[in-house]
């Protein structure tokens, strides 16, 4: 791809081009006051924190610049990314329906930011040929490296003053317990790109670092989504020496092997299939710490509401009505359906449909990078089944999966389109196409 856009007078999209995502990801961990709040009334930190909204503002202006820059490139990965858009305007016309149309209109600018954004940044991986993975592990790690030391040495602030659990520089355990997640996917990625022994010592870094920040979070899903990372990225990357066919054959016994072990857990404990069978199991409370009393609210607003759903005003309409005392209703899904209605839900599973289709034909062209990204939008999709991050404008991990979307946009606005075959010249079809020709003559 590099020679491509050299060979075309164009210098290819250097490191600079991924930066605003990164800060953006960075405004999204970091609170930049000393304690995020939660509006009851449907606001959140992010979204009420000026200083945090300048960082973003910096951080979606300097991409949009970028895009700009390269306009053509931009328009032609845009073109590409049709289930990004249409979730993007469906959440801008939920304004219309919504009981507080500007937080509506505050959501659907900071989607369009993260959109320049991962454009940009998705223009340097084209151009790279694969996802900075040591770059972004290294990234990741310094703040992780910053949360140890503040749970050491400021535990006042280092450390959640109600569970007592490590939560560093982020505002929470559990949001600790994910970015050590992204940081353990990326630096285990690295371990497999074109790095030499230096590259591996950071990387090694940043998993030991992690280890202590896993450790200190507490976070039962964080350490559970850390060992499918350790485990499925090892194995998806050691799978791309093997030839095609040892590689679905694999890949097929995986899947058997793991459907066969959960019929037979189902046969011998039907029981741990309960949600609280499961908490049960692995010693936590049964109602997933209140998370089922949120669902059942979710459930009753989801079918007040059942075609567009409340609007995407960060929950405010819901709340306005319904009374909790979250901002989310612990379930990318369910919080999702009570957002968006089935409308949203079917634009969310044409979005996941067009990036998994590219996600299989990235297979073909870079085995590591699909590897990867298929690893991490598992990740994502479990991460949601306790929590929720699903067309969360400011939420790393729906960051983190509008850039794979984007990324395999631009690769697809970039691959070449197979020619038809008796399009091509007669000298490059199969001796086959050319006999019948040949008796006729």
């Amino acid at each position: 791809m590099r020679a491509v856009i050299e060979k075309a007078g164009k210098k290819p999209a250097g490191i600079v081009y991924f930066l605003p995502f990164l800060l953006a990801l960075i405004a999204a961990i970091v609170p930049l006051t000393a304690e995020k709040t939660v509006d009851l009334g449907g606001g959140s930190g992010s979204l009420d924190d000026p200083t945090r909204m300048m960082v973003f503002g910096t951080a979606y202006l300097w991409g949009a610049i970028l895009c700009l820059m390269r306009s053509g490139d931009a328009i032609g990965v845009l073109g590409r990314a049709k289930g990004v858009l249409l979730l993007i305007l469906f959440v801008a016309a939920s304004a219309l329906w919504s009981s507080f149309p500007m937080k509506v209109i505050l959501v659907a600018i900071h989607l369009v930011g993260l959109l320049a954004t991962t454009i940009a940044a998705g223009l340097y991986i084209e151009a790279r040929g694969r996802f900075p993975y040591l770059f972004f592990a290294v990234a990741l790690g310094v703040l992780l490296f910053l949360s140890v030391a503040m749970a050491v040495f400021l535990p006042d602030q280092g450390i959640h003053n109600v569970t007592y659990r490590w939560k560093g520089i982020t505002t929470n355990p559990n949001h600790l317990g994910m970015v050590t997640v992204l940081a353990v996917w990326a630096a285990l990625a690295s371990f497999w790109d074109r790095h030499g022994w230096f590259g591996k010592l950071l990387a090694l870094g940043v998993l030991a670092t992690a280890f202590l920040t896993l450790r200190g979070s507490g976070s039962m899903t964080s350490t559970a989504l850390c060992g499918l990372v350790i485990l499925g990225v090892p194995v998806l990357a050691h799978m791309r020496n093997n030839k095609s066919g040892v590689r679905k054959a694999k890949l097929t016994s995986v899947v058997f092997v793991g459907f066969l072990g959960i019929i037979v857990l189902l046969a011998a404990k039907p029981e741990l299939f309960s949600l609280a069978g499961v908490a049960g199991a692995a010693g936590r409370d049964p109602t997933l710490t209140g998370r089922t009393e949120l669902w059942d609210i979710a459930l009753m607003a989801f079918s007040e509401k059942l075609m567009v759903g409340w609007s995407f005003d960060s929950l405010a309409s819901v709340l306005s009505i319904h009374t909790m005392k979250f901002g989310q209703f612990h379930n990318g899904f369910i919080d999702l359906g009570v957002r968006g209605g089935l409308v949203g839900i079917a634009l969310f599973l044409f979005f996941w449909l067009e990036l998994t289709f590219r996600l299989l034909r990235r297979f073909r062209a870079d085995w590591l990078d699909a590897s990867a990204f298929f690893v991490l939008c598992t990740v994502v999709l479990i991460w949601n089944m306790t929590e929720s991050s699903f067309v969360r404008e400011t939420h790393e991990l729906w960051q983190m999966l509008t850039l794979v979307s984007i990324a395999l946009a631009a690769h697809a606005a970039k691959a070449p389109a197979p020619a038809a075959r008796y399009a091509r010249p007669l000298a490059a079809q199969s001796p086959v196409s050319r006999r019948p020709m040949e008796v006729a003559l």
